[in-house]
């Protein structure tokens, strides 16, 4: 049961509410999916690995990778959901098994996103009866300020030349 009075500004009772509340508990044998499951493994492309689940690459770069999620109980079917194509549009994920499930996910990031931090989620259920377990995976790509200086010069000796810098605060 749970009470909830209410009092005035001088500490006064001015009401009560009474609210019984019933909890259902069930035993379950179900094992959900360790939370350093689904790391980066098979990394390509022309950004770095900083990290388990983090990247860093430049605006035009792009990465390939495969994430494993296995469930401990080998008979539960493994789905994913995933907010990546709202956090990185075009990335593409394709995938194969279902446990253990194992997604390949690649992006070219576009012009623009310099700067910028990005962070996407996998949420793996593995389907148990009568409830199913769930592990969230967050992975981050950091995209790098660029740095262009032009034009594209040759001097020699003692040469001097004039370039323009752009991007960066250094």
């Amino acid at each position: 049961v749970i009470l909830a009075q209410v009092f005035d500004i001088n500490g006064n009772l001015v009401g009560t509410a009474i609210s019984d509340k019933s909890f259902l508990v069930h035993r379950s044998t179900n094992s959900v999916l360790s939370p350093t499951g689904g790391l980066i493994t098979g990394f390509s492309g022309n950004s770095v690995q900083t990290g388990s689940y983090s990247l860093e690459m430049c605006a035009g770069n792009n990465f390939a990778f495969t994430a494993t999620y296995t469930d401990p109980d080998a008979s539960n079917i493994l789905a994913y959901t995933s907010n990546i194509s709202a956090a990185l549009p075009g990335a593409v994920i394709t995938q194969s098994g279902t446990n253990p499930l194992v997604l390949n996910i690649s992006w070219n990031a576009p012009a623009g996103t310099m700067g910028q931090s990005l962070t996407f989620t996998i949420t793996i259920s593995d389907g148990a009866c009568p409830i199913p377990g769930q592990q969230t995976f967050v992975y981050s790509v950091n995209i790098l300020d660029a740095r262009t200086a032009n034009p594209d010069l040759t001097i020699c000796g003692s040469q001097a030349a004039q370039l323009n810098a752009y991007g960066g605060s250094v």
